[in-house]
């Protein structure tokens, strides 16, 4: 099924064509692809410079992708467990200059 997003900014056209109710290919995520991903959003703003987030990445077959599933609710492991990459992001919620 294609469902391309509508967008008043053009988006890259794998994310733009990307859409699934919660059924991911099997196709394994190649690391250029992950790094390159990683890295855009590194490059993300944010306030004082802070970059408050971290990720954690997991491919299937892997502790780090086993622990990142379980920490899903049951209903959304069933459909994540298909999933050959898993990406946790953690985010601290308070500035680290002035504690807000």
């Amino acid at each position: 099924m294609q469902k391309p997003a509508k967008t008043k900014t053009p988006i890259h056209s794998i994310i733009a064509q990307r859409w699934s109710p919660r059924v991911f290919s099997s196709q394994v995520v190649e690391e250029d692809s992950i790094t390159a991903l990683l890295e855009a959003a590194r490059w993300s703003s944010s306030a004082f410079n802070e970059q408050p987030w971290r990720f954690m990445v997991g491919k299937k077959g892997e502790e780090t992708w086993t622990k990142i599933l379980e920490t899903l609710v049951e209903w959304n492991q069933q459909w994540a467990k298909t999933a050959p990459l898993l990406v946790l992001n953690i985010a601290k919620l308070n500035f680290t200059h002035n504690n807000e």
